[in-house]
């Protein structure tokens, strides 16, 4: 399957201003490896260690957000697993996840942004993750469709999520819905979206040949 830019914004999160890549085989996906900067909400927070205050935790983040941005992955997952520790929140675990996936660590990537779904459901990056690590990675065509279907669900507008989830339509042979997705992703100027589109019109244009 696909991987191909790793989305720069989802700093809600944190971390990368420009996208990445990573190649696969077959094509590209959008994979967001932004750390998260929302702030669930209290309910969801389990309280912090008594000695460590929240202004202590935030310049954690902020430190764990600058030794990302100087590309020293390793630490950054060492300074998020202890922000972590003393804060089990969704953004928290979604971060420790995005470290991992950087690291070559899907598992626990996977791990992390179940994590955070299960505190936060409506968390759409995290859902838009497992569904690209799933669908690429694991190997898991309908558990990433899912997730990436629950990513557009809570993100309709996302435009990265639309062409992501029209690149795995393509994949699985839904045409017409990948189409409809990426006419959408060519209108937001999505990289890439034009290509995959006009390879998407030329199947459908195939296969009605063949009727």
């Amino acid at each position: 399957m696909l991987f191909s830019q790793i989305s720069s914004n989802v700093a809600r999160y944190v971390v990368l201003s420009k996208p990445q890549c990573l190649l696969s085989a077959r094509g590209a996906f959008l994979l967001r490896r932004r750390a998260h900067r929302y702030v669930p909400p209290m309910s969801t927070q389990v309280r912090l260690a008594s000695s460590v205050g929240s202004a202590d935790i935030e310049k954690l983040k902020a430190e764990a957000q600058a030794i990302m941005e100087q590309g020293n992955t390793q630490k950054a997952y060492e300074q998020y697993n202890t922000v972590l520790q003393l804060q089990q929140t969704a953004s928290n675990h979604y971060n420790v996840g995005v470290c991992a996936q950087m690291l070559g660590k899907v598992d626990e990537a996977i791990d992390r942004w179940n994590q955070a779904l299960a505190l936060e459901p409506g968390m759409a990056e995290a859902h838009a993750n497992l569904g690209a690590a799933y669908f690429v990675k694991k190997r898991d065509l309908a558990k990433g469709l899912s997730h990436m279907e629950e990513a557009l669900r809570f993100a309709p507008e996302d435009a990265e999520v639309k062409f992501n989830l029209g690149a795995m339509y393509d994949s699985v042979g839904e045409l017409e819905k990948a189409k409809t997705l990426l006419e959408d992703c060519v209108r937001c100027s999505v990289e890439n979206a034009e290509v995959l589109l006009r390879n998407v019109n030329a199947k459908i244009a195939a296969s009605r040949l063949k009727k």
